[in-house]
């Protein structure tokens, strides 16, 4: 596969652990998703989803989070918001499907993020 097309997409990718000591911790991401919170991919990779997330958008995702470990369900969109590096909160869109795997893989789920640009500019409260 050229990773091109995960490195290079115009929108945020993540990979996220699910299993074992991974669970919730971000595998990789490309370069787009590390622009969009103002880091490098390395400096995402390791770090917990939570951290990323905003405070009052944390339980509401961990829910949806541990339905999808649970195979409860396969995949969950939903809009919230982030916290980048530099000290702003970016509003996204974000889908996260869960990917086959055969119980061994660290990743499998793999997160889409698009940074919903007509709320952007708009106060985070």
């Amino acid at each position: 596969m050229d990773l091109r097309v995960f490195n290079d997409a115009p929108i945020g990718i993540a990979l996220i652990g699910v299993i074992g000591d991974d669970r919730g911790r971000i595998v990789t991401v490309n370069r787009t998703l590390g622009a969009l919170l103002a880091s490098t991919p390395e400096e995402l990779t390791g770090r917990t989803l939570c951290e990323l997330i905003h405070k009052e958008d944390r339980a509401r995702a961990a829910d949806e989070f541990a339905r999808m470990v649970s195979r409860t369900e396969v995949s969950c969109e939903g809009d919230g918001r982030l916290l980048a590096k530099d000290g702003g909160v970016r509003r996204v869109r974000v889908h996260v499907d869960l990917l086959p795997t055969d119980g061994v893989a660290r990743a499998v789920a793999i997160t889409r993020i698009v940074q919903i640009a007509e709320l952007a500019g708009q106060p985070d409260g």
